[in-house]
């Protein structure tokens, strides 16, 4: 167990994706970046190159293991970099504009996956740029623990520290810096006109022993 600093995360509602207590479940909605009207949406794989193609399946079988073929291509782009650098200025060109900017939609429920997006984004040659997926550890579907076991846990880590466990809340995200996914849970102590503050305990989903204890303020949008 790590037991943090107090320290004050100032985290607005609408980003917090909440849960039910009696029912955790991965569910979110696929976005997509938009590059200035310099992308051409595509809705089929078909629409790359043969290559790229190849490239994608290759990073999604190495880093989502046993549940890449549980990831659906959903939708995508092809950037028009030439055009997209022209604009913005070729003397700064930005290396992490990808090419191939590719969504796909794993789901899974026998491990609480209803719909997780994927977005890999890929240069000129198929290189990846950007995954939101683990580099490491994630990709046997058996290492990821059960929710109830992880929602029991929990609960019995704030017992002993006395949370008050009416009306937490649940949240899950997935930590670029730390390339782990996490389980957020937050345990209110005080609300106030514009802030609610909370102790949180934070929990990597396959490994239980890898886990936070914090303290949360979190700003009220209206």
């Amino acid at each position: 167990m790590k037991r943090l600093s107090l320290t004050l995360l100032f985290l607005c509602t609408f980003s917090l994706l909440s849960f039910s207590q009696n029912h955790m479940l991965v569910d979110q909605k696929p976005g997509l970046t938009y590059f200035d009207g310099y992308g051409k949406m595509i809705t089929s794989l078909s629409q790359i190159p043969e290559n790229i193609r190849d490239s994608a399946a290759i990073i999604l079988n190495k880093f989502l293991g046993d549940l890449s073929p549980k990831a659906k291509f959903n939708y995508g782009q092809i950037l028009d970099l030439d055009a997209y650098h022209k604009f913005k200025d070729s003397a700064n060109i930005n290396p992490t504009i990808p090419k191939y900017d590719l969504v796909f939609i794993l789901k899974d429920l026998s491990i609480g996956i209803k719909s997780y997006p994927i977005e890999l984004r890929l240069n000129e040659s198929g290189k990846a740029l950007k995954l939101n997926w683990p580099r490491t550890g994630y990709t046997n579907k058996l290492k990821f623990i059960p929710l109830d076991k992880v929602r029991n846990t929990i609960l019995d880590h704030a017992k002993k520290l006395n949370f008050n466990l009416s009306n937490y809340e649940i949240s899950f995200d997935y930590d670029y810096e730390a390339q782990k996914f996490y389980w957020t849970f937050l345990f209110p102590i005080q609300k106030e006109q514009n802030f609610s503050h909370y102790n949180a305990i934070r929990v990597n989903w396959v490994n239980l022993d890898d886990f936070g204890v914090s303290e949360i303020r979190r700003v009220t949008v209206y």
